[in-house]
Formats: structure tokens, sequence, C-alpha cells
């Protein structure tokens, strides 16, 4: 399990969960969610951020652009296990900047974002026939803080060859 906190956004990113196969199937990476989630707010409350993270988001493989024989696991299979962890697609153009020397952007990854009680979520109306499960929302101004401190991360550590507001990837975001 791999995750870090993002101070500037107060946001926490979960890059790698990795479970051997023969621990598949008995609640083990939800166990290592929980921990990282656990974790990431203790640490986002030893910043002053009393009520924890803002938003904790995952990165996994598109099942569209990464087929089943390029990956350990079949991508649609994993999103579906990451949405019973309690993780939500957050639907738009995910381009990831280059992490390290010689590496390039990606848009094979899909971010996901963790459902917590600080997700707002829209009222639910009376007399509405939507389903009286919560409709919940990212706002873009989270969203768009935890993608720049991506991007300027990548570009302060020169992997990134100019600014992000430079960059027609990250301008098409």
């Amino acid at each position: 399990l791999v995750f870090e906190y993002h101070i500037k956004t107060n946001t926490g990113l979960i890059s790698y969960l990795v479970t051997d196969k023969v621990c598949r199937g008995q609640g083990m990476a939800r166990r290592l969610v929980e921990r990282a989630v656990q974790s990431l707010d203790a640490t986002a409350k030893r910043f002053g951020q009393l009520a924890g993270c803002n938003a904790i988001f995952l990165e996994t493989n598109s099942p569209v652009k990464v087929s089943a024989n390029q990956d350990s696991m079949d991508p649609s299979v994993r999103q579906l296990i990451y949405y019973r962890m309690g993780f939500r697609l957050v639907d738009f153009q995910y381009i990831v900047p280059p992490m390290g020397p010689g590496l390039s952007k990606s848009d094979i990854l899909l971010l996901l974002v963790y459902i917590t009680p600080r997700i707002p979520t829209y009222p639910v109306t009376p007399g509405n026939n939507n389903s009286t499960q919560p409709r919940y929302y990212l706002p873009s101004s989270l969203l768009r803080g935890f993608v720049w401190s991506l991007w300027h991360q990548s570009y302060e550590r020169k992997f990134l060859g100019c600014p992000p507001l430079k960059d027609p990837d990250y301008r098409g975001i």
C-alpha cells in the first residue's frame, strides 16, 4: 500500500494497493484502505485540519485503456471492488503528469474518490422519484486543487518541462 498526503489541498492519494492472490476475497484490501484513511486523517489533524482530509483519491487503471491481459487483475473487476469499498469515479479526463525522471504523462488511469462524511451530498427532495440514496458531489475547487498539486509537484521536481498552466494537457483537464 502506497499513499501520500498533500498538505496544500488537505487531500490524500492512494497510488498503489497490492495484495497477494492468496489473500484476495478475505477483506485484506478493505483493511488496508481503512488503515490508509485513518493514517491520512491523522496526518491532516497533525497539520491542523481538525476534521481530517478533505478527500482521499485513488488512481486505478482504466478498463477501457488497459486490458485484463496487460494488468495483474482485470481493471473492471478492480473498479467494482473499489466501488464496494466506498470509492466513486470522478468523471473527467484524468491525465497524470510525469512523476519521475524520463517518465511521460499518462492517460490510462482513472481517478476515484473515497466517500467520507466530508464529501458533500445534494439534498434529497421529497416526492422526487429518484432514489433515497445520497447523491455525492465533489466540489470543483477541491478537484482542481488536487490535480494542480500533482502537476505543480511534477514541475517543481523538473519532471514536467513547463509550468502546468502552459501545458496543453493540464489546460485541457
